[in-house]
Order: structure tokens, then C-alpha cells, then sequence
């Protein structure tokens, strides 16, 4: 458990880490990373990039089977640096 974060690592190998989030109003949200420090996606190599999908696959089926969720979401964040062109927002 990372008392700072607080969030409980649920899963590793040599590679990858995710954890979930424990408490509060995130409860259950879980972050899968590699283990080595990157600045974008794009900086995966190696087995790194060779592995992501396999991974992501198969930490959704583990979420999905421990917690009974209909779906499992990947969402990948990045920071906003330069402009970029951006649709056009929808009105209500």
C-alpha cells in the first residue's frame, strides 16, 4: 500500500504495475504503468511496446472478473504543451 498515493499495487511482472485506488471518491480506479519512467506513450520500445497490448487486455478481464463491471475503460492522459486544433464543443 502507498499510504502517499493511496493506492495498493494489485499486479506486477518485470515490466508493468498497476495499482487501484482504495479509498475516497476514485475507489477502484486502476493505473497501469510501466515500471520504467517514460515522458509519452510513445516512448515505449522493446518488449515495453510488444507487451502493452497483451497487458492492457488482460488487467481489463482481471478488473473486469474481481469487480463484476460490465465494462472497463482505457483512457490514455497526456499534458497539453503547443496548440492543437480541437473540434468544436457541442451545445447544449
Amino acid at each position: 500500500m502507498d499510504e502517499a498515493l493511496m493506492v495498493e499495487e494489485v499486479w506486477s511482472d518485470r515490466l508493468w504495475r498497476l495499482t487501484t485506488t482504495t479509498v475516497g471518491e476514485l475507489a477502484g480506479y486502476s493505473y497501469l504503468a510501466p515500471l520504467r519512467h517514460i515522458s509519452h506513450i510513445t516512448d515505449l520500445d522493446g518488449e515495453e511496446a510488444t507487451t502493452f497490448g497483451a497487458t492492457v487486455a488482460a488487467a481489463s478481464r482481471a478488473i473486469k472478473d474481481e469487480t463484476g463491471a460490465e465494462l472497463v475503460y482505457l483512457y490514455v492522459f497526456r499534458r497539453r504543451r503547443g496548440t492543437f486544433p480541437r473540434p468544436p464543443r457541442a451545445t447544449p
